[in-house]
């Protein structure tokens, strides 16, 4: 990647005073922003990982709720945290804040380290959350770089690479350490954030509002809409899955999956792939295998879609029967029959959880009519 000129001297300076004046007057009214803690700053860090702000705030206010500190989240099972991360999502992340809270109460006296090597230790904690966390909870100068600080540096540098590359990755931390204002290094990075959220936005920059137009060089060649360039995604795969719902008198087999891997300690009704013929015979043999009983694949329920990182998924939900009274479970850690009424005690992933909620709501018709 060539060198990018970045402001120096004076300039990088005034760009500082700058973007931290329009950050002091229209900074967000976030509620991780109200009291600033280690243990807040690094629960809003995991939850905002890939996620809107939007979606996060009524999972933060709910999480702290439930776990106030660092203690409670720590001595918590994690079928509780699951519960109460359910719908947000990319779950490895709630499993690896309950394993960093752990780890910093076991470690740590149940404080947050306060220094980059000690944090990088901890579970879940990349280059970007260490530093976030340093920054803001600790006044560390860490800078940070998430999708928003590319776009609004990609466009202050004019820096036209792929950004989807390691080196030109590289280049952006090094630009952005160099930026930081040492003195208020939470602040600086918060904001570089926040303008790239509300007013360097991604197809249409609102230039005329932004507190660093003067320095932009994107903007002086009149290339702002272009940048940042990035190579296109290969083509989404497509998955699709069968979803089996057994009834045993008023309970119902669900399967709670591995830790490990994706939505890895999330309930689920027994699920299989549908296989290229989708035959049902084929899955009531796949699903016998998984669950230990003999499996028959009935009615079809409905089919529901969800959208992963990087798949698209078609769920196919069928009425079965079984036979046969002991639970063999297969890629599954757990597998039990539960009351339909307790069903919401559990956490399912988004998808699953929208059946259940099927499942209940068809449930009460049935008895209204």
């Amino acid at each position: 990647m060539k060198e990018h000129r970045t402001p120096t001297g004076r300039a990088r300076t005034a760009l500082r005073r700058s973007l931290l004046t329009w950050y002091d007057k229209v900074k967000r009214d976030l509620p991780w922003r109200e009291k600033v803690t280690p243990y807040r700053v690094m629960l809003s860090e995991f939850m905002l990982q890939q996620t809107q702000v939007d979606t996060v705030i009524p999972y933060f206010n709910r999480f702290l709720d439930r776990f106030p500190t660092i203690e409670e989240l720590a001595s918590a099972h994690l079928d509780e945290v699951l519960k109460c991360w359910e719908g947000l999502g990319y779950y490895s992340r709630a499993r690896n804040l309950h394993v960093a809270a752990r780890e910093s109460v076991t470690h740590h006296d149940g404080r947050i380290p306060d220094t980059y090597d000690d944090l990088a230790r901890l579970k879940g904690f990349g280059p970007y959350t260490t530093a976030a966390i340093l920054s803001i909870a600790y006044g560390a100068p860490y800078a940070v770089v998430d999708v928003n600080v590319i776009r609004v540096l990609s466009r202050l540098c004019a820096i036209e690479e792929d950004v989807a590359k390691s080196g030109t990755k590289r280049a952006f931390t090094e630009i952005d350490q160099a930026l930081l204002d040492t003195e208020r290094p939470g602040d600086y990075n918060q904001a570089l954030m926040d303008l790239g959220a509300t007013v360097c936005a991604p197809r249409d920059p609102d230039c005329t509002a932004c507190p660093i137009a003067d320095p932009c060089k994107a903007r002086t060649l009149g290339i702002q809409r272009d940048l940042p360039r990035k190579s296109k995604r290969p083509p989404r795969k497509q998955r699709t899955e069968v979803a089996v719902i057994l009834r045993r008198d008023t309970a119902l087999l669900v399967a709670r999956r591995p830790d490990d891997g994706l939505l890895g300690g999330m309930w689920e009704f027994p699920t299989v792939p549908a296989g290229p013929k989708r035959l049902k015979s084929n899955w009531g043999v796949a699903l016998s295998k998984r669950t230990g009983l003999n499996v028959t694949v009935e009615r079809k329920f409905q089919t529901l879609h969800h959208t992963f990182t990087h798949f698209d998924l078609e769920l196919h939900a069928y009425e079965g029967a079984a036979e046969g009274d002991q639970l063999l479970p297969v890629d599954y850690s757990q597998m039990r029959w539960v009351p339909e009424t307790e069903l919401n005690s559990l956490a399912f992933s988004r998808i699953h959880r929208r059946l259940a909620d099927a499942l209940s709501s068809a449930h009460q018709l049935e008895f209204s009519i």
